[in-house]
């Protein structure tokens, strides 16, 4: 009882037994016990951090209304603002610093090339141009306030060939780096631009309108993309790959995909309570997002078939402009009034679970024991009848099972579930309806 934890461990490695000996079994115990408190260790510290990041708000050095967000690597990126400046990051958003500023000229394309080379444009014939990584920034193009096209997209596919688009029925081109450009004509307003080679492009704006080229811009033709009677201007373009690629109507809330770089386009399906719908990001074949007024970000990880409102209480109440992700994980959406967020987890959904902060037709209860092993019980009572969903997520928004899927009259339930078939971690369980969702955590240790 007199020796310390030194000596005892030195005792313990110096006195092996000349063959192999079984061991002790309360030794034996001992370390299984460790071995569980390490990992409960472990875990707990993984839900104090996964508590407070799933959207997380980084200061602005504006309180203006911001456009655009484009990111090259997990570090750098860019904002571009309703006031004519450029932000840029170099340390994933805990800091930006004001780059660049015209005063007035309200800036909307964004295309970061490389880490040294970006193009930003805007209102009243604005191109702007750095291959410095915006240590100096070059103006193409400055007109006067007030007169002239006002460019809203802008794509380069290296750092001298690109297209500009936007006001005047105009899509301009470059192969020079801006020294020079050629124009052709498309019809109505341009808002977004993307090509996969210097010959096949796409151009998206007013009224449904979508364009083709296979030219390298010298002609487009009109592609009909089946929106029906409801007005759709198309203000973004997504791709996930050289062939399949996204858009939504801002006014009908409805998604749209192509399989073959724009040939033809599918209507996929409606966003739920969807207004006024402005952008849409994909980071992979299955997972995206669609963000506009009213503080509304939906998330999809079928591929755009279904949608899930995120919790976006600590985001601009008027609405979010643009988003970027570099990957499902890691991205960043800014809105009006200067504001900025980024996840780290791919923005799951947190929502508080006291009741009186919970939608008033059901609510969903922490499910006991947590942590568990292997087996716990969820409890949860829908107050009005309908059609209701749970499922089980990982950390980074990918579904691992579906509990129910279907109608359930009003009362109180409970989910004896089994997770034979998960690996020791953190887990969300998400109670939804068709227009509101419940989330809480709950940590496996096998």
């Amino acid at each position: 009882s007199n020796l310390s934890l030194h000596s005892y461990q030195h005792y313990i490695t110096s006195s092996r037994c000349s063959v192999d000996c079984p061991e002790p079994p309360h030794k034996s115990k001992y370390k299984r016990l460790m071995k569980r408190l390490i990992l409960l260790i472990a875990t707990l510290q993984l839900i104090v951090t996964n508590c407070y990041s799933q959207w997380v708000q980084q200061t602005s050095p504006v309180n203006h209304h911001l456009t655009n967000v484009r990111f090259v690597n997990e570090r750098t990126g860019w904002i571009t603002t309703y006031s004519g400046s450029i932000l840029k990051t170099t340390n994933s958003g805990a800091n930006w610093i004001v780059q660049y500023s015209i005063p007035g000229k309200r800036m909307f394309g964004l295309n970061v090339v490389d880490s040294n080379t970006v193009y930003v444009v805007g209102m009243f014939q604005t191109i702007l141009k750095t291959t410095d990584s915006g240590e100096n920034w070059i103006e193409i193009s400055n007109g006067p306030w007030g007169t002239g096209n006002s460019y809203y997209a802008v794509y380069f596919i290296n750092e001298d060939t690109g297209w500009v688009s936007g006001t005047g029925q105009l899509v301009f081109k470059t192969t020079n780096g801006g020294k020079t450009f050629d124009s052709a004509t498309v019809s109505g307003f341009s808002y977004d631009i993307y090509f996969r080679n210097a010959s096949e492009g796409l151009v998206c704006g007013q009224t449904a309108a979508m364009h083709r080229t296979t030219d390298g811009g010298r002609s487009w033709n009109r592609i009909s993309v089946p929106v029906g009677t409801q007005s759709a201007d198309f203000r973004k373009l997504s791709f996930v790959d050289e062939n399949t690629g996204y858009t939504q109507g801002v006014s009908n809330g409805k998604v749209y995909k192509t399989t073959n770089f724009g040939l033809t386009w599918d209507s996929l399906t409606r966003i739920p309570e969807a207004s006024f719908l402005s952008c849409i990001f994909f980071s992979s074949p299955s997972t995206g997002w669609s963000c506009g007024d009213q503080n509304q970000l939906y998330k999809t990880t079928d591929a755009g078939i279904t949608w899930r409102r995120e919790n976006t209480s600590n985001l601009t109440p008027y609405g979010i402009r643009a988003i970027h992700f570099i990957s499902d994980s890691i991205g960043w959406c800014v809105g009006d009034v200067g504001k900025i967020v980024n996840t780290t987890n791919g923005g799951l959904t947190f929502i508080n679970s006291a009741m009186s902060n919970g939608p008033e037709n059901f609510y969903l209860e922490q499910n006991y024991p947590n942590p568990f092993n292997l087996q716990t019980r969820i409890r949860y009572k829908i107050g009005k009848p309908g059609k209701y969903k749970m499922e089980i997520y990982n950390i980074i928004g990918q579904i691992q099972e579906t509990l129910f899927d279907g109608v359930r009259t009003a009362g109180d339930y409970t989910i004896t579930y089994n997770a034979e078939r998960l690996t020791s971690g953190i887990y969300y369980y998400i109670l939804s309806s068709d227009k509101e969702i419940l989330t809480k955590k709950l940590v496996l240790i096998k």
